[in-house]
């Protein structure tokens, strides 16, 4: 998946696969984000066939998308996943195309002004 518009969800800590792969299947529950979620996996290292474990969700927001329905459908589902998950998720990084980067509890994106404008500001929308 390629997209100039795209956003990437890491974490921090011993789970992150785990994580990924539930935040990921989480995300695919979305209609409104079938079909711009995928898994990034790190190039294979020279001794190995297959890359490693994944080490980031992807979201594509392409230059035509509705971003503003796009990133509130996100946070909300961000949101709901940390709600089913319970308290023990580690922070994750949403981070931009340019490197702007926002991180996100389950409490919210620390910035105090919405989970979907963190994101916004993240893609330089806001």
């Amino acid at each position: 998946m390629t997209s100039e518009r795209a956003l990437a969800i890491s974490f921090d800590g011993d789970v992150v696969a785990d994580e990924l792969r539930s935040l990921r299947a989480y995300l695919l529950d979305e209609p409104a984000l079938r079909g711009l979620v995928s898994l990034r996996r790190p190039a294979p290292e020279r001794e190995l066939l297959a890359g490693g474990l994944p080490d980031a969700v992807l979201v594509a927001l392409g230059d035509g998308s509705p971003l503003t329905g796009s990133l509130r459908t996100l946070g909300q589902a961000i949101t709901r996943w940390f709600e089913a998950r319970g308290p023990m998720i580690p922070c994750l990084r949403v981070t931009g195309p340019d490197g702007r980067a926002v991180d996100i509890n389950a409490d919210g994106d620390g910035t105090g002004g919405g989970l979907a404008a963190g994101l916004s500001a993240v893609l330089g929308e806001a």
